[in-house]
């Protein structure tokens, strides 16, 4: 199978190429390299055409010959996407809008990848698919406009989609420089023997999803050309603290609980966690994954990161 991944230099997207790589399948990446970088794919088979979703000769050369496209371009950043509300429409929105008539004009089987932040800050938990949407920020709300639009066209134009809402993703290859995650923010300090700065009295609890777990579902649904009327949750079912997510940290870097609080940001929302029901209903033999094995798997990736671009012992 050829497949094409949009934002595939970014966090899921360098899990996700070496996923399909070891499956002997052709990847392309299309990436604007805005929130990644280029050594996020350097070392695979697959060819990285730079530019953006919203640039049609872009898009024409990385589709070429492929057979299904997962989308994952998008501005990210609930922060960035608050401070530059314009700019995460443009890139969220409209770029959808021009991969999705792009996949309908090549018939190609489409699998997006949304967020719990349509969500916003429900209050019956474990969330299901059918709560009503309610994001906060610019950030959910073009969220919700993307799922509307693949849903759009999956009815209307018979293109073949599926609709992925991830709850907290963690693993490696999440930089902390262009991530809101608190797993990288956590594991840097750690490393470096600093205090993990926590928001808040940090009992605010999250849906934490090991991106192993993302990548087998992305895999599935493409081997099987899975499709859905309707979004899908890709959660664990399991709500936990970043306190506890902070401790587990400092148990593998062997670092000390030390943490240091701080006023969080204005509308975060309290509590989150997914009903992955859905989710096992569509793909039964999927393995959800330990979220404790795949912050090991973190460390030790952020443990190599740090020696690759240390700079030379002087002797």
């Amino acid at each position: 199978m050829r497949v094409t991944i949009t934002g595939g230099a970014g966090f899921i997207g360098a899990n996700l190429v070496r996923t399909l790589e070891w499956r002997g399948w052709d990847v392309t990446v299309l990436d604007d390299l805005s929130n990644s970088e280029p050594d996020t794919v350097a070392g695979t088979s697959a060819r990285l055409v730079r530019g953006c979703v919203t640039d049609p000769r872009a898009l024409e050369d990385a589709l070429a010959g492929a057979d299904a496209v997962v989308h994952l371009a998008a501005c990210t950043s609930v922060r960035r996407a608050a401070a530059a509300p314009e700019d995460c429409h443009r890139r969220n929105v409209t770029g959808s809008v021009r991969l999705l008539q792009a996949a309908r004009d090549r018939d190609l089987h489409l699998v997006f990848a949304s967020s719990a932040a349509v969500y916003g800050d429900a209050t019956t938990l474990p969330i299901s698919e059918t709560a009503p949407p309610a994001p906060i920020g610019p950030y959910g709300e073009s969220k919700l406009a993307m799922e509307e639009a693949v849903l759009r066209h999956g009815q209307e134009y018979a293109l073949r989609t599926l609709v992925l809402r991830l709850f907290n993703v963690l693993g490696p290859y999440q930089h902390p420089d262009h991530s809101d995650s608190v797993v990288p923010r956590f594991v840097r300090a750690a490393l470096a023997g600093q205090p993990m700065t926590v928001f808040g009295d940090g009992t605010q609890t999250r849906d934490f999803v090991p991106v192993s777990m993302v990548c087998a579902v992305i895999d599935q649904a493409l081997e099987h050309g899975s499709t859905a009327p309707a979004p899908v949750n890709v959660a664990s079912g399991t709500a936990t603290s970043v306190l506890q997510i902070a401790r587990t940290i400092a148990a593998v870097c062997r670092s000390g609980e030390a943490v240091e609080h701080r006023t969080g940001p204005p509308g975060e929302v309290r509590h989150s966690c997914g009903d992955p029901r859905g989710l096992r209903k569509l793909f039964p033999t999927l393995h959800a994954g330990s979220v404790a094995d795949e912050l090991e798997r973190t460390v030790r990736w952020h443990e190599l990161s740090a020696a690759a671009t240390a700079p030379p012992v002087a002797r």
